[in-house]
């Protein structure tokens, strides 16, 4: 639900009252909730992106690897490390440290449950091995509408440099 923090208060006793404005009709939640203990989470409103872009990105995802003979994840993952947003730790972006092999970049390029990104620094560790820095990457999931649309406009454009037509509905006729 979309709301505006509207006051802040304290009662005599030293609890905090704060007053929630929204437009939604929350008569019933509230005839079903204001007697019982509820759990309250208030986060920074963010637009959501449509179904519709997250169907046309999978879909014309799988297209374009079709077309490429590369696998959705393997594409997904070039997406993300080309259009995507790193994973921030407050101001901070993320990094792992992993062994610079082949292997090891197979592997990020065919991950589903995290995505990765190489840097130029590589580092020799104290065992002999040469470790390379990799930055985390944010699931697409997570996107606002204006972070899914730079990765959405990449991947299209990168169908229409292949000679794949996608129908956007932002086309006339």
């Amino acid at each position: 639900m979309k709301a505006n923090l509207d006051s802040l208060t304290f009662s005599r006793d030293g609890e905090s009252l704060l007053l929630i404005r929204t437009k939604d009709d929350i008569g019933k939640l509230y005839d079903d909730l204001h007697e019982t203990e509820v759990e309250v989470i208030v986060k920074k409103f963010r637009q959501k992106r449509s179904l519709d872009a997250n169907g046309l990105y999978w879909a014309s995802l799988t297209q374009l690897a079709k077309v490429l003979r590369v696998s959705n994840n393997r594409l997904h993952n070039m997406m993300i490390r080309q259009y995507g947003q790193p994973e921030m730790y407050g101001d901070k972006v993320a990094y792992i440290m992993l062994p610079d092999t082949e292997a090891t970049e197979e592997k990020a390029l065919e991950a589903d449950t995290y995505h990765i990104k190489p840097t130029s620094k590589v580092k020799h560790g104290s065992d002999g091995v040469d470790y390379r820095a990799y930055m985390l990457m944010r699931g697409s999931s997570t996107y606002n509408t204006d972070e899914f649309s730079r990765i959405l406009d990449g991947l299209l454009e990168a169908c229409e440099d292949m000679g794949i037509h996608v129908m956007t509905g932002r086309e006339d006729g």
